[in-house]
């Protein structure tokens, strides 16, 4: 949803492609939610594409997410460290934090719930 919304916001209306590591562990909920969100694009036109899954171990830049990923994690929780500290470069001016809001996770709740009705 964020992505979605950065592109809206943005004024870019080419779909975003989404690649997630095969190891995910969560990866029946991402599929079901791609399919949902896809379904509702006219209600919530979040610009989403392709969605797919290959391994960390032959596409570098799943290595690269997982870095940035643990790092705003860590940022939030806490600060960088521990020889970690030239990775809060990645929150430069370019980057985008939005406080995430509890009535965008009811909104593709309700969608869902919507979708999956016979």
């Amino acid at each position: 949803m964020i992505i979605g919304s950065s592109a809206q916001i943005e004024g870019y209306r080419d779909n975003v492609a989404y690649l997630l590591d095969t190891g995910n562990p969560y990866k029946h909920h991402i599929l079901d939610a791609h399919g949902s969100i896809v379904k509702s694009k006219d209600r919530f036109p979040l610009n989403v594409g392709a969605l797919g899954f290959d391994c960390d171990d032959a596409i570098s830049a799943l290595q690269a997410a997982d870095v940035v990923s643990w790092s705003v994690r860590r940022n939030l929780a806490s600060e960088l460290k521990s020889g970690f500290e030239p990775l809060a470069e990645l929150f430069d001016s370019k980057h985008r934090e939005i406080p995430y809001a509890p009535e965008w996770m009811m909104s593709v709740a309700e969608a869902m719930r919507a979708n999956m009705k016979p």
